[in-house]
């Protein structure tokens, strides 16, 4: 009201947003063989913020695969076995800027057990173990266990990216 008791005009409205907070610890809460499941702390944000995440299996997020979410937590599937991903989020701001990516974290998808599992015996003493990679990529390593025991608590082992592992100086039976 006025002096005289007359009504005045409003004034403008004014808008302001608050900036958001960059969220922080993004960390991979699932993995499988073809998806994972990240999470990252609010950092301050108020419930209903909106977040930006991205996985990519480049490391400079070419191509990335994007999820846009009101959650702390993004879940990514259809990805490629045994293969590192990288993982970045940001907060989305509302009438202001969004924040900065989090430092990128990985983390790799598992590996599928290996299948056609053939044994060859070279000698009394030797054996040959292959196997098909299925849907591992090349570079997969396998570890191949052999034992005279159902329960391997004894026996010999070995490291190998080969699709195929030797065993020698075995005891005949």
């Amino acid at each position: 009201l006025g002096r005289d008791g007359s009504f005045t005009s409003f004034s403008a409205v004014a808008d302001a947003a608050t900036q958001v907070d960059g969220p922080a610890s993004p960390a991979a809460l699932a993995v499988s063989s073809g998806s994972q499941t990240w999470g990252w702390t609010a950092n301050g944000n108020p419930a209903g913020t909106r977040y930006q995440a991205e996985l990519s299996a480049d490391g400079d997020f070419a191509g990335a695969a994007s999820s846009v979410t009101a959650a702390v937590r993004a879940d990514f599937g259809g990805l490629a076995v045994n293969t590192t991903y990288y993982f970045r989020v940001k907060a989305l701001g509302v009438g202001g800027p969004d924040s900065a990516f989090s430092a990128a974290a990985a983390s790799a998808t598992l590996a599928v057990a290996p299948s056609g599992t053939t044994l060859r015996s070279g000698s009394p003493t030797a054996l040959l173990i292959s196997w098909a990679a299925g849907a591992d990529p090349v570079g997969t390593r396998y570890s191949a266990q052999a034992s005279a025991t159902a329960d391997f608590s004894s026996g010999a082992s070995t490291s190998t990216k080969e699709l195929e592992a030797a065993f020698s100086g075995l005891t005949p039976n």
